[in-house]
């Protein structure tokens, strides 16, 4: 979902270690963050570590 004031989306992980696949979307929100000046917002706190997360334009 994205909005004019941020974005948010799931699986805020490394990857599925078992499986030995890296998603990537730790990166990505790191450079959004970094490029676009955005702020982690919100970060949710799952059992799994799939995490959810919210941007906000800084």
């Amino acid at each position: 979902m994205t909005t004019r004031r941020g974005t948010a989306g799931h699986d805020y992980a490394a990857g599925n270690i078992d499986q030995a696949i890296r998603y990537g979307v730790v990166e990505a929100v790191n450079e959004i963050c970094n490029k676009y000046d955005y702020r982690l917002a919100f970060l949710t706190n799952e059992a799994r570590r799939y995490l959810s997360f919210a941007l906000q334009k800084a």
